[in-house]
């Protein structure tokens, strides 16, 4: 779709911009490589983020979704990396994100909201999905009140430290996020 890679900064209540709530698109064809490095090292500390597989590969799991035409990566400041992927124009993307650094849930939740009203736009999507290990109790809590509604799992489809786990997968409709965003 579109190559703007800045999305606006989201702003405190008082007006002033928030020095963490930024969120900025990655090209990975003309993002610094030091910078891609940068984000690598802090992502790899999430261990949630990874399955055994991935692990294994090292970088590379970071780099060949970030590469990937039909996905979109977003910098949250210095704090933390959000992703769009699989995104089916017109139908549907899935969302990932993993922070680093302590970030208030208020300050998250705008983050989400303005990358979720920008993709829903933009891409004319009909729905979001978020793919979560069931032992990640954070993330399911963050889905559940961002609006996002259980969907089912995938039974042991998730190896982690050698264990099968679970992933649930939840799910965010258009109209649902607009009319939740109406009435908040």
């Amino acid at each position: 779709m579109d190559e703007n890679t800045n999305v606006p900064e989201v702003r405190r209540s008082d007006g002033t911009p928030s020095p963490i709530c930024t969120l900025t698109r990655i090209v990975p064809q003309t993002w610094p490589e030091d910078r891609l490095k940068w984000l690598w090292e802090h992502l790899k500390t999430q261990s949630y983020a990874f399955d055994d597989i991935s692990m294994l590969m090292g970088h590379q799991a970071f780099l060949i979704p970030l590469f990937n035409r039909d996905a979109e990566w977003y910098e949250i400041g210095d704090s933390g990396i959000a992703g769009m992927i699989s995104i089916l124009p017109r139908v549907s993307a899935v969302f990932h994100y993993a922070v680093w650094d302590d970030i208030g849930i208020q300050e998250l939740f705008a983050l989400q909201r303005q990358l979720f009203d920008d993709t829903f736009t933009r891409w004319e999507l009909n729905r979001v999905t978020a793919i979560i290990p069931a032992f990640n109790k954070q993330a399911v809590r963050m889905a559940t009140l961002a609006g996002f509604k259980y969907e089912g799992e995938f039974r042991k489809a998730f190896l982690k430290d050698g264990t099968y786990h679970n992933l649930f997968i939840y799910g965010l409709l258009k109209d649902e996020f607009y009319k939740r965003e109406r009435s908040h």
